[in-house]
């Protein structure tokens, strides 16, 4: 910093000249730099302000040096630049965990829906059908003129035709003289028309936190563990 009584080049952080020994002006702070590590902390919350604190923590360090010791702020901007290039590098590390888990819930919870779907289709046929479930061998085709669109057969967290299985136990039989816990249809590997009884359930798990649903004749969507009856 220059003296403005004697002209004496004095170190930026002298708080006196070294020439004439009078006080020097307090040097302005970069505004840039003040702000870049604001952004940065929030950055870590979002992530959204961590680039613009980025790019204000580098613009003050190029205004600091060319200012030639009128401006103070260089420790500033340095912090900012540090926790916003962290934010921008730990940032889709912690948020991507996050998002994946949001969308495989949203496939559990179409999953979930399809079912209660499945469940008022059964019951419709049944109406239409003496009261009875349709047949084993061909329940899938049967009942697709019950549901609003085939993609109600299948599960977004799996592809195929169908997703589900019919409990083969129920296959044919009156709905009326079923135990409310008794399940019709479950998740399961076997396609399109696929039946079968508990061995045939999915042993992986489709979904978050281990689950694998199933629908009862009440219409009831549970955990295939939940106490439910297969036939």
């Amino acid at each position: 910093m220059v003296c403005e009584h004697c002209g004496q080049e004095n170190l930026p952080s002298a708080a006196a000249c070294a020439g004439c020994g009078q006080p020097l002006p307090r040097r302005p702070l970069s505004i840039a730099a003040a702000i870049s590590p604001v952004l940065g902390v929030l950055g870590l919350a979002g992530g959204i302000t961590a680039v613009p604190g980025l790019v204000l923590a580098v613009v003050a360090l190029t205004r600091i040096e060319k200012s030639r010791g009128q401006l103070r702020g260089v420790r500033l901007a340095i912090a900012g630049a540090v926790l916003s290039g962290l934010t921008l590098i730990i940032g889709p590390a912690l948020v991507f965990p996050a998002m994946l888990r949001a969308t495989e819930q949203s496939k559990a919870t179409v999953c979930h829906q399809h079912l209660q779907q499945l469940a008022r289709a059964f019951q419709a046929y049944a109406r239409e059908h003496d009261g009875r479930l349709p047949a084993a061998r061909s329940w899938s085709k049967d009942l697709s003129p019950y549901v609003r669109s085939p993609q109600v057969l299948q599960c977004p967290a799996v592809r195929a035709r169908c997703a589900y299985a019919l409990n083969q136990e129920v296959a044919g039989r009156k709905l009326a003289d079923l135990p409310s816990k008794t399940v019709l249809a479950f998740e399961c590997d076997l396609g399109w028309n696929g039946a079968g009884d508990p061995a045939r359930v999915i042993t992986r798990a489709r979904h978050l936190d281990n689950q694998n649903y199933l629908v009862t004749v009440a219409g009831k969507v549970e955990n295939r563990s939940g106490p439910t009856s297969f036939g």
